[in-house]
């Protein structure tokens, strides 16, 4: 590549937002760490000239297979790339194990969404069977069932929202935990690994989802203490 076509390829690395960070390395620079080496120094001796080209390491934001498959369809016609090449079995193990943590994390979240709910079911179910006499005086009274499901579903609501908040707070903290391991695994290949914390609006539809649960929850629980 000449020096114009250098040029235009880091213009077109520094505005690729997908590129969190490059360097070019030179022929020279490529002979010199290849010098280093006490297999290859000998036979470096009887070069006439370099034959090394330049060449520029790309650091991914995102170090996916399908990240380094833009990059190629888009920087492979360029003038002055003669070859691209990149570590992709690494790329589709890491991958692989980002799948694999995703995999096991939603699996945590399901099984405490389930867990919370039968939890809330049978506190409300407990809570109707002790309530029985109130509810047969309620009944005589005349007390539509709406008017005597309504205790039940602030219980739920209150449970459930309880059962968010503490789900957001236990979130907060295993990341407080786990991103400075994450962090010094990225930088073991010189990459960006990070696990954002829930936001507001994230927050906000988890205890919303968990209140309607703990609803839902509390009257099947009301209700089938009724059935008894």
């Amino acid at each position: 590549a000449n020096e114009t076509q250098m040029h235009a390829l880091w213009d077109s690395l520094a505005a690729n937002p997908q590129i969190r960070a490059f360097e070019y390395i030179s022929p020279d620079q490529a002979l010199d760490s290849l010098r280093h080496s006490p297999d290859l120094a000998p036979a470096l001796k009887v070069l006439n000239r370099n034959p090394l080209p330049g060449a520029f390491v790309l650091h991914l934001r995102d170090p996916s297979p399908s990240r380094f498959n833009q990059l190629e369809q888009e920087f492979s016609h360029r003038e002055g790339v003669a070859q691209i090449r990149s570590d992709r079995l690494w790329a589709e193990r890491l991958e692989t194990v980002s799948t694999l943590a995703e995999s096991i994390l939603g699996f945590c979240a399901l099984l405490f969404a389930i867990l919370s709910f039968l939890f809330i079911a049978h506190q409300a179910h407990q809570q109707a069977l002790r309530q029985q006499e109130m509810r047969s005086l309620l009944n005589l009274l005349g007390a539509p069932p709406s008017y005597q499901r309504r205790p039940f579903a602030y219980y739920g609501a209150l449970l459930g929202a309880s059962a968010g908040l503490l789900a957001w707070a236990g979130i907060y903290w295993a990341l407080t935990l786990i991103t400075p391991l994450i962090h010094a695994f990225g930088a073991l290949f010189q990459i960006t690994l990070d696990l954002p914390p829930l936001d507001l609006r994230d927050g906000g539809m988890l205890i919303l989802l968990s209140t309607l649960g703990g609803i839902f929850a509390s009257l099947l629980g009301q209700g089938n203490s009724r059935a008894i």
